[in-house]
């Protein structure tokens, strides 16, 4: 703010960059604690039955405009029958801004990000699909491992981001995976337990 006095373009390039390296510090922080309380049992659950709808649709007003920006085009493809699963929506909303923020960095210009669910089982199977660069196969077993980053990934996150969505996803008695061709983009899922089967 320059409150003792004016600052050159070095001195002021210098301090940006230091404000920017503290700011990925405390988020990874941040992201650590939030594994910790996790694994742990610390974070309150607030497990109800959510409509899929209000699950899906939240993430896609968030980032319909975040995804205009990237001049990526970002759909919704799910036909509301009413189906409920038991699930924290305010963790869930942690878990698709970490999958979404995610497909945003690796899919390119006029490429596309899809949000679906389906039936599966006693589960509700959520997806979310990109036309990104995809993973090389020897990393699709690793990548929900914490701190784990790929050779030569261009973002600046701690490998974090996807641990925590394993983490939440598991505390709600679902599975996560990835499928993915190199090249071709990638689809993230994970499984919620349908409401009336979790109250059965």
């Amino acid at each position: 703010e320059q409150t003792i006095g004016a600052l050159n373009d070095k001195q002021l390039d210098l301090l940006y960059a230091a404000r920017e390296d503290c700011e990925r510090l405390q988020t990874t922080v941040e992201e650590l604690l939030d594994l910790a309380r996790i694994k742990l049992g610390r974070i309150a659950m607030n497990v109800r039955p959510v409509k899929v709808i209000d699950l899906l649709q939240p993430a896609m007003d968030h980032y319909a405009e975040i995804a205009k920006g990237h001049k990526v085009q970002l759909s919704l493809s799910y036909i509301d029958t009413g189906d409920q699963v038991s699930a924290d929506q305010e963790q869930i909303n942690i878990v698709f801004d970490n999958l979404i923020t995610n497909a945003l960095k690796h899919t390119q210009e006029d490429g596309f990000i899809e949000l679906s669910a389906r039936p599966k089982g006693l589960f509700i199977k959520f997806l979310v699909t990109d036309s990104g660069k995809g993973i090389p196969e020897e990393h699709l077993r690793h990548i929900f491992k914490k701190f784990y980053r790929i050779e030569g990934d261009p973002s600046e996150g701690a490998g974090l981001g996807l641990s925590i969505v394993y983490d939440i996803i598991d505390a709600h008695g679902g599975k996560v995976g990835v499928d993915s061709v190199q090249g071709k983009g990638s689809t993230f899922w994970f499984t919620l337990p349908k409401a009336e089967a979790s109250s059965s």
